[in-house]
């Protein structure tokens, strides 16, 4: 019990020194894909002159590009929010070693035969 007690502890240390961190990687994939929508415009423009007309290719390349970037943004929103709903950090490991820290020693049994029972 103490080595996971130990263990709950130096989690929660970690996580309050990386917490910027987290949270500066949470953000990185939203940035990333509004940048990516910044320039979608220009390959849109190249993908009309590569293929003037509009075909099942063309249509493909922007529905690819749309789930791709719909999934980055899911991604980056669901672990900003992850972040900043522990920033304080987890409340289940939190409550772990409270708990863990109230309770008291372990009763001694006395080693050898049981007595017998009625």
């Amino acid at each position: 019990m103490p080595q996971l007690v130990r263990h709950l502890r130096k989690q929660e240390e970690d996580w309050q020194s990386s917490r910027w961190g987290y949270l500066f990687l949470s953000l990185l994939p939203v940035v990333g894909t509004v940048a990516a929508l910044w320039k979608r415009r220009a390959v849109m423009e190249f993908l009309d002159s590569v293929l003037p007309a509009k075909t099942l290719e063309t249509g493909s390349y922007f529905y690819l590009g749309v789930f791709g970037t719909l999934t980055m943004i899911f991604v980056g929103v669901f672990a900003f929010v992850r972040v900043v709903k522990n920033w304080r950090g987890n409340r289940m490991r939190q409550l772990l070693i409270m708990l863990a820290e109230r309770e008291p020693e372990p009763k001694k049994f006395p080693v050898g035969p049981r007595p017998k029972q009625f």
